[in-house]
């Protein structure tokens, strides 16, 4: 059973929504590649609050998380190579959240 059946299945048995980063593998201009949405996903009740359906709200946050991926990496290089030369390493990103 696939992780996102699993959810599905979860919130029609406890009426209970749930939400987090998932990874999708996806195809985009003839390039597969792994896309990163954070989703929520809640039942639709009907009035003897049966799960009609869910309802799914996603934001794709590839790039979000292809940066925090980067600058704990760059972290770690930086405590392996801290003391062992005598170099300051500076990183400035920029990110601006719409």
């Amino acid at each position: 059973m696939s992780s996102s059946t699993y959810h599905l299945n979860r919130i029609i048995a406890t009426g209970k929504g749930c939400s987090g980063i998932t990874a999708f593998k996806t195809e985009r201009e003839g390039y597969s590649e792994e896309v990163y949405l954070d989703r929520g996903l809640s039942p639709l009740f009907d009035e003897d609050r049966n799960v009609l359906g869910i309802i799914v709200v996603a934001k794709e946050v590839t790039q979000q998380v292809l940066i925090e991926r980067r600058l704990k990496t760059l972290g770690e290089l930086a405590r392996r190579t801290s003391g062992s030369h005598n170099c300051v390493i500076s990183i400035f990103i920029l990110y601006i959240h719409y």
